[in-house]
């Protein structure tokens, strides 16, 4: 899916590079697809409300669970970006996220502290820490 490098640079020790989508068709399945499915931790939403609807015994509390549901808030667009950057390093490098981050948030307009990836790879026999960091250079815009 993302195959050509469109830019690299490097400063110090920190170095960064960008691909280009190849298959424009092939991208946006995996933006409704895998992406999506990361940003509303499908997984875990399909659970609690089925926790949730089970609890329910009248008309009264299964519209109230109903609304509590549908109450979530918009993305953010960084959070956008941080599902996408998990779902493609997952894909193309073999990243483990071994939970979704979104479900330390304390509050549903939080952002967490820290780094925004937080993951693992196999390296031979070893496993290696990944971080990974937005970054928005707001002086360019």
């Amino acid at each position: 899916m993302l195959n050509n490098l469109c830019f690299s640079s490097y400063e110090g020790q920190v170095s960064w590079s960008g691909k280009c989508v190849e298959n424009e068709a092939e991208f946006k399945t995996f933006l409704t697809g895998p992406t999506r499915s990361r940003i509303f931790d499908e997984e875990q939403y399909t659970q609690y409300e089925a926790d949730l609807r089970a609890l329910a015994t009248t008309g009264m509390a299964s519209d109230t669970i109903t609304r509590l549901l549908a109450s979530e808030p918009e993305k953010e667009s960084w959070e956008i970006g941080e599902a996408l950057a998990e779902c493609l390093l997952e894909k193309e490098r073999g990243v483990k996220f071994p939970w979704n981050s979104d479900r330390d948030k304390r509050t549903p307009k939080a952002s967490l502290p820290g780094a925004d990836l937080v993951g693992f790879i196999e390296n031979g026999d070893e496993v290696v820490l990944v971080l990974g960091e937005g970054w928005y250079d707001f002086l360019d815009t």
